[in-house]
């Protein structure tokens, strides 16, 4: 959503377990608005499972009618792809935070960290000596998996974000906030991700792996 600052048109897609989501967003005079939104099923084989082929071909469908031309394309990648942590870092500078966030993040990974994509969120509630981030990592060959997949529909996308903050940005950008601390729900067909909002920032998220794919149906 940041991007649309520089960008007067966006297109959103969401490849979830389900359906694949697409939404395109026009920026102008400092308000966002919504000009489209379309959805396709993923089709299942025979043991309810799905397939790549599957998944583009839910993706071209969400697509039709939607055109591409000079907009910032963002794909979103499921939080269950990545790890998500809360640490404090010894820096107050983003910059600084920055140039040690992959030694900082290490111990706490699953994998190796050359094996991953590290990006960071300041939750602003540190101090002038140090400042409490919101880490997400992600397996480059993950991060690849979802290039590709839009590739071959013709889109290149410009932005991988995680759905957490994805949410988050939209409804920082478009909507109000509860000055003292808001909590945001994101109940999907597969999970449900709550985030803990306080003075209009994203201090942390618990990601369930459990969701209500009939609720999604109904909205």
């Amino acid at each position: 959503m940041d991007d649309l600052t520089v960008a007067s048109k966006a297109i959103g897609i969401d490849i979830g377990a389900y359906s694949v989501k697409v939404v395109s967003l026009h920026h102008r005079l400092g308000s966002v608005s919504l000009e489209k939104a379309s959805e396709a099923p993923i089709e299942r084989n025979e043991e309810g499972a799905t397939t790549p082929e599957a998944v583009i071909d839910a993706l071209r469908k969400a697509m039709s009618g939607i055109r591409v031309r000079k907009d910032v394309v963002v794909v979103g990648v499921s939080t269950q792809a990545a790890a998500v942590r809360s640490l404090s870092i010894p820096f107050s500078d983003v910059g600084k935070a920055r140039a040690v966030i992959k030694f900082q993040a290490e111990p706490h990974l699953p994998f190796p960290i050359e094996e991953v994509v590290v990006d960071f969120f300041d939750a602003g509630t540190g101090t002038e000596e140090r400042m409490d981030v919101l880490l997400t990592a992600i397996r480059k060959p993950f991060l690849q998996e979802q290039i590709d997949r839009a590739r071959e529909v013709g889109i290149d996308p410009e932005v991988l974000e995680v759905d957490f903050m994805a949410v988050y940005n939209t409804i920082n950008k478009c909507c109000a906030t509860a000055d003292g601390g808001s909590i945001l729900m994101d109940i999907g067909g597969s999970k449900t991700i709550i985030s803990f909002i306080r003075t209009f920032q994203l201090v942390t998220c618990c990601p369930l792996y459990t969701g209500d794919k009939k609720l999604c149906l109904v909205i």
